[in-house]
């Protein structure tokens, strides 16, 4: 069966069902395989747990029938009896006549016995031409702030491989809503690009994921659907779209972007509305990080320099004069059970007097007080602190009623942070114990006056961990409720802050995911994971930066990624690409306040020079609270204009592979009175000169004080080392 428009022509399969084709003029976007790909998979659970895939492929029966009305074309394909159970799937595709996107759906009905755990919808593969095979192709990902991968096997080389979405989190994963934020990828080349996205509003969970097929000619893309354990009929309550149209990573973000807009889902106001934002992220402070005990992540845990904690105070403020910024100080490793060792964080290191003084101290001089914990986890023993442990807690509180349990209802040792940090495990959402027992920890934050709290570090994106557990008042299987329980916790914190009168906020590790972003706003956003396997783009920005700023997180793993001792200046970039992001800068502090790489590196290591970097943050600054406030703060992005005659900056992995930078970065903004800007940025220690190609005449705003000159089109714009220029350009 052939549906066809022209924008497209969609093949299926009249035996099978399955998705043959989908070319737009020359271009061919799906795999061209021998074996015919079965259009859905899906997993079922036995009452033990025991997992049972089948697919389209084992139907009995298979019939495809299609229907045409003024504006749509729409195909029905109903599978009967697959595998020979119960289990019967009718898929949907809607195609209106005058779009370049098809919409995808289905109902089921599952009389099997068994729990629907998820249904991979629709499944597709796209050639392996990227870049790195020799193509001209790349494939957008949305995981952290967004990836632009370009060579599509070498993920599965490094620590961020592909994994089946379990029971535990992994981290880095394409788990929506939660590590990736967003619902859409998109394999873009000159000759055409499809876009492939679930446009759900709501809190549905489901893998937006990519993983090698067939050797490595090609990329399967993988929508693992989770219902939520269905048993019986079920409609799927949203739209899968698969599409062609015309651009690159940006062009599927604006199309993102304007569904999202438009879908009814649960927005913030924006920021230039939002009333109930506290007027610190109006200053723009940079974030200084540092531990009060050991120099690193892990390791020795002894007291250093910056306990007690008002020994970082000099520290602070002697950033705060060189910046000319406020700075949020987030201490590490304050808490006074043992460094990330969940749920219990109080008091603080040190005691709650001393710390209540930090907090007091930083706030007279225009500085702010934030804090990491660690999520939903609880631990049992910390190898960090190894006197530290809550057995016997556990125990008196029954706490394993309330924790996360696998398929076959077991417990088991959490992944988030495990070894060489702690042994715990990880809580559900699901249950009021749980809860009541965060309320209590933040409380006793706020109390001190913290302005900030990452509480739901580890909690990717704002995500709990999937629980299959019966006996929890929730489905037995990942769904839905998994999302609504943590806005319903978001919302019982926020409360209790109302209540307070205190006006700390919240955050989690990574970008806040969709749902969450009107509870989570001001996040740990180190989109630096993706440099292992791809080149992070803001698209994340692109969506959402008019509703958040996030920061530009501890960086952590920079040092196992990039290659400093070959590349010392990759600090430099790092910095200017979270600045032309959207998001607040971050320095990593060490030994006698030196900025250091990143927050996984030992205080042994030899540092970054420092007056480059702090030059370009108080530059970079500047341009935040300055002119720029309008589009850097509050402003929507737009793609840029291209900057031409721009040289060319190697980042080199430790991998051994090198990705390839431009070496002034840039981003377009709308301020909320619609005028547009767009800032470049001179990240290097050295002169540049690029031209903007932009045909209307423009104007160079050369300070952050607003003090401009004229610019003609093809006029040489010049940037000094380490700065940024504004150009206005209505």
């Amino acid at each position: 069966m052939i549906v066809k428009n022209t924008n497209y022509c969609l093949t299926l399969d009249d035996a099978t069902g399955s998705l043959l084709s989908l070319q737009h003029e020359e271009k061919e976007f799906l795999y061209q395989q021998g074996q015919i790909r079965p259009l859905f998979c899906a997993q079922l659970l036995e009452e033990d747990g025991t997992a049972i895939q089948v697919d389209a492929g084992q139907a009995e029966a298979v019939s495809l029938c299609q229907e045409e009305n003024e504006r749509d074309v729409t195909v029905q394909i109903a599978f009967e009896n697959i595998a020979c159970m119960n289990f019967c799937v009718w898929v949907t595709v809607r195609c209106p006549k005058d779009e370049a996107m098809t919409y995808w759906s289905y109902r089921l009905q599952n009389d099997t016995g068994l729990r629907l755990e998820w249904l991979e919808f629709p499944r597709i593969s796209v050639p392996n031409d990227f870049l790195a095979a020799g193509g001209e192709s790349t494939l957008f990902w949305p995981m952290a702030e967004g990836c632009l991968v370009e060579d599509a096997a070498l993920r599965n080389r490094t620590w961020f491989h592909y994994r089946t979405i379990g029971v535990q989190s992994d981290g880095y994963t394409g788990l929506y809503p939660g590590p990736a934020p967003m619902q859409f990828m998109a394999y873009c080349s000159p000759k055409g690009s499809l876009y492939f996205a679930a446009h759900d509003p709501d809190t549905n969970l489901k893998t937006v994921e990519y993983d090698m097929d067939d050797g490595e000619n090609a990329v399967r893309l993988e929508y693992r659907l989770f219902p939520g354990a269905v048993q019986g009929a079920y409609t799927l309550p949203y739209e899968m779209v698969l599409g062609v149209f015309d651009g690159d990573w940006y062009s599927a973000a604006e199309r993102y972007r304007s569904w999202l807009e438009s879908s009814g889902a649960h927005l913030p106001p924006k920021i230039c509305e939002n009333d109930q934002l506290p007027e610190w992220m109006e200053r723009s402070p940079v974030v200084a990080l540092y531990p009060v005990r050991g120099t690193k992540d892990t390791g020795d845990m002894t007291p250093n320099l910056y306990f007690p904690l008002k020994n970082s105070l000099p520290y602070i403020e002697g950033l705060q004069q060189q910046l000319k910024s406020p700075i949020m100080a987030l201490p590490m490793h304050w808490e006074g059970t043992a460094p990330w060792a969940p749920p219990y964080v109080w008091p603080p290191f040190g005691g709650e007097k001393a710390f209540k003084e930090f907090i007091d101290a930083l706030h007279e001089k225009g500085n702010l007080a934030g804090v990491y914990c660690s999520g939903l986890g609880w631990t049992t023993q910390s190898v960090l602190v190894p006197s530290y442990q809550t057995k016997e807690l556990y125990e008196q509180e029954q706490m394993d009623q309330v924790m996360c349990q696998t398929p076959k209802e077991e417990i088991v040792q959490s992944h988030v942070i495990g070894y060489p940090i702690r042994y715990g495990y990880d809580m559900c959402p699901a249950n009021q114990k749980v809860g009541d027992i965060v309320v209590r920890e933040i409380e006793k934050i706020a109390s001190s006056g913290c302005d900030y709290a990452q509480f739901f570090d580890q909690n990717l994106g704002g995500n709990s961990c999937l629980c299959y557990a019966k006996g929890h008042g929730h489905p037995a299987a990942p769904g839905k409720w998994q999302g609504d329980s943590m806005i319903e916790l978001f919302q019982k914190i926020e409360a209790s802050l109302q209540q307070m009168g205190s006006n700390m906020i919240i955050g989690c590790e990574e970008a806040a995911a969709e749902p969450f972003v009107a509870y989570l706003p001001f996040n740990d956003l180190r989109f630096n994971a993706g440099f292992a396997f791809s080149k992070p783009v803001p698209a994340y920005g692109y969506v959402f930066h008019e509703y958040i700023n996030n920061f530009m997180g501890n960086q952590n793993g920079v040092a196992n990624v990039i290659d400093w001792e070959k590349c010392p200046d990759n600090i430099l970039l790092r910095i200017a690409h979270s600045f032309t992001a959207g998001d607040m800068m971050t320095l990593v502090l060490a030994k006698d306040g030196q900025i250091h790489w990143d927050w996984g590196t030992s205080w042994d290591a030899e540092y970054p020079q420092q007056q480059p970097v702090k030059t370009l943050v108080c530059n970079l600054n500047a341009w935040r609270i300055g002119a720029g406030k309008p589009y850097l703060h509050c402003g929507r992005m737009l793609k840029p204009y291209d900057l031409l005659g721009v040289g060319q900056f190697d980042l080199p992995l430790t991998s051994g592979e090198t990705h390839h930078y431009p070496s002034l970065f840039t981003s377009r903004w709308r301020s909320p009175d619609g005028s547009e800007a767009q800032i470049i940025v001179n990240y290097l220690q050295t002169p540049q000169r690029c031209t903007l190609d932009y045909e209307d005449e423009s104007t160079l705003l050369t300070a952050p004080d607003g003090t401009s000159t004229a610019l003609s089109p093809g006029q040489m714009i010049e940037l000094a080392p380490l700065s940024a220029v504004l150009v206005q350009l209505n």
